[in-house]
């Protein structure tokens, strides 16, 4: 093909598909209470980061299956971002959450309830649809498109997705931490080496695994 010889192409590879990682059901709130000390043995409560108003201008974008931004939960912290998934007509398709995943993660994120703070802004970018599944394209798409508007050093994307190693992704991760943003990506939660996924293998991505409550 004429365009693998440009100087311009970096390289021309099939695109896959990435899926939604999930989260262990049943975990109540020693997942909270797991993520905020090193020793194994858990003292029953979870120390919030303290607010600051440093924080003010800190965003979180999730690229994901959008978000129920009206939900209680959230009291106004997350908003609904750019919508990635198209239609037949190239109209977006429900843009709110027809999965429920994106509503979880950013649930975690912020949720008064659950969430590992209840501050943080939110916003939740469309990505893949009621399936859970999404072309590593449009991750790529959706990297660029928070890099290209959001604040470097103020903006943390968070990829709770995953798939086969896939170059491309990897480099686009790279390529945004470079310009000052944050990736936290998922291991997998496979039960396997995070260095055999995307995004979570990018040398620059914050993977992030799942536990027990025994840190097993």
């Amino acid at each position: 093909m004429e365009c693998e010889n440009s100087l311009s192409v970096a390289y021309v590879i099939e695109d896959e598909l990435a899926y939604l990682t999930q989260t262990p059901k049943n975990t109540m709130l020693w997942n909270l209470d797991r993520i905020d000390q090193e020793s194994n043995s858990l003292d029953g409560v979870y120390h919030m980061p303290s607010y600051s108003s440093a924080y003010d201008d800190v965003t979180v974008y999730t690229i994901d299956t959008g978000a129920r931004s009206s939900h209680e939960e959230f009291q106004g912290r997350v908003r609904q971002g750019k919508c990635f998934v198209r239609d037949q007509n190239n109209e977006c398709k429900e843009n709110g959450d027809d999965n429920g995943h994106g509503t979880h993660v950013a649930g975690v994120v912020t949720g008064k309830t659950y969430g590992v703070t209840d501050f943080l802004n939110v916003v939740a970018l469309k990505i893949f649809d009621a399936s859970g599944r999404a072309p590593f394209s449009r991750i790529i798409a959706a990297i660029s498109y928070i890099a290209s508007i959001a604040t470097p050093r103020k903006t943390v994307i968070n990829l709770s997705l995953a798939g086969n190693i896939h170059t491309p992704i990897n480099d686009a991760v790279d390529a945004a931490f470079d310009a000052g943003f944050i990736c936290v990506a998922a291991a997998g939660n496979s039960h396997a080496n995070a260095c055999e996924f995307s995004p979570s293998s990018a040398n620059n991505a914050l993977s992030v695994g799942s536990s027990d409550e025994n840190s097993r």
